[in-house]
């Protein structure tokens, strides 16, 4: 299956930190109507802030994956 890398989430993350727009436009467009495709973010964010690395910006980008699969599952 294909997967977005966290060096592109991080990335678009960086162009808009407040509304996150570029993160969120990317995510409803990988995952299409299927938000499991994007479940997998949220353990390789988990990943990287347990080591510390990059701790802020995958918190940015767990919430935004989170509120994306939300709204697709309404």
């Amino acid at each position: 299956m294909e997967q977005i890398s966290l060096d592109e989430l991080l990335a678009l993350t960086q162009q808009d930190r407040i509304n996150r727009k570029p993160l969120r436009d990317r995510l409803i467009e990988f995952a299409g109507s299927v938000p499991e495709k994007i479940k997998g973010i949220l353990f390789r964010c988990d990943y990287a802030i347990m080591t510390h690395k990059n701790d802020n910006d995958c918190r940015i980008i767990k919430d935004t994956v989170t509120e994306v699969i939300s709204t697709l599952n309404k």
